[in-house]
């Protein structure tokens, strides 16, 4: 595998053993490693011909967070290192997305990705699907995923036009798919806390990125790349941001709270069982007229008696909600 000049001294088979570990636990010289070099470092000291350092820099590879491997799926990582992230983390949707769309991704392991993925993973491969039905293997083993609809297949073949929602590209011609590399550049910036907070021209950049890219960021952005693209109309890049490993609880609450938020993307709050072990994002989801109210009435029951009475009486809410607050009331009454 190729590894940066800048890095090899740090893992290089007679690089000192006392820098190595400094390596590993992310002390100087290398504390400054980006996430790609990190990730690339304790893959390589992974394999080191001593046990003393290839112990150690398993567990921390093992140990890196969603965040970290999150960055580096968004720049260039040998195909090795993909594959062994894809293989640590098979549960996350996020990284596998990001994997698939890295352009280094070797053959073997975007089909494994085709073949066990979710389904949005596949419709922002569809995206571009040029780029991916070329690739050897991929539609017999995207026609082995049990989460492929059989039009989502029949989309990456080429037989069936994209659902596009209403004002997605506003009339924009849609960007190409392939980026130069002036564009990859752009990406990875709008990708990092301090250039995205020193851009005033954010709007005008992701304007210019094809659904697949917008995607990308969304999954990997920061805190003023998710505002901006969680209001996007195309649900996979909205819902990118929801799966994002760096969204906070605040951001989760504000959406929830918002009334503009859309149906949508309520539906996949209450889907996070994290997100709802917090009682305020809980009652936000109640009160937020948008939920439907087959998820409000379900999350309604683990709201304490004082918040249930009050929507009882609320006017502000659907009526099969507010009088499934009256029928608890009622019942705990009768039981006193």
């Amino acid at each position: 595998m190729k590894i940066k000049t800048s890095l090899f001294k740090y893992v290089a088979p007679d690089a000192p053993q006392e820098l190595k570990i400094k390596v590993i636990s992310g002390a100087e010289p290398a504390g400054g490693l980006e996430p790609e070099d990190r990730v690339t470092a304790l893959f390589v000291l992974s394999h080191d011909h001593n046990a003393a350092v290839a112990g150690p820099a398993k567990s921390a590879f093992t140990d890196l967070s969603n965040d970290i491997l999150t960055e580096a799926l968004g720049g260039s990582l040998d195909p090795l290192v993909i594959k062994t992230v894809v293989s640590a983390r098979k549960d996350s949707e996020a990284l596998l997305t990001l994997a698939a769309l890295n352009p280094a991704v070797d053959d073997a392991t975007l089909c494994w990705i085709a073949e066990n993925c979710p389904e949005d993973t596949l419709q922002v491969m569809a995206e571009d699907r040029e780029q991916f039905v070329a690739r050897a293997g991929f539609m017999d083993a995207v026609r082995k995923n049990p989460s492929a609809a059989a039009l989502l297949i029949e989309r990456l073949e080429g037989k069936a036009a994209a659902a596009q929602p209403a004002g997605a590209n506003d009339g924009a011609p849609a960007a190409p798919a392939k980026l130069d590399e002036d564009e990859k550049k752009i990406l990875r910036k709008a990708s990092s806390n301090r250039a995205m907070e020193e851009s005033k021209n954010i709007f005008q950049i992701v304007s210019k990125l094809s659904v697949s890219q917008k995607v990308k960021l969304a999954l990997s952005g920061n805190k003023s790349a998710r505002e901006l693209l969680v209001k996007e109309s195309n649900k996979l890049v909205c819902s990118g941001v929801l799966k994002n490993p760096r969204i906070t609880e605040d951001e989760i609450l504000k959406l929830a709270v918002t009334k503009g938020t859309s149906e949508d993307i309520l539906r996949h709050i209450a889907k996070g069982r994290e997100w709802l072990k917090n009682y305020s994002i809980r009652s936000a989801l109640v009160t937020n007229p948008k939920t439907p109210t087959t998820i409000s009435t379900r999350v309604m029951e683990s709201l304490n008696d004082a918040d249930v009475l009050k929507l009882s009486r609320s006017k502000n809410i659907p009526v099969a909600l507010s009088t499934a607050a009256k029928r608890r009331i009622d019942a705990k009454a009768k039981k006193k």
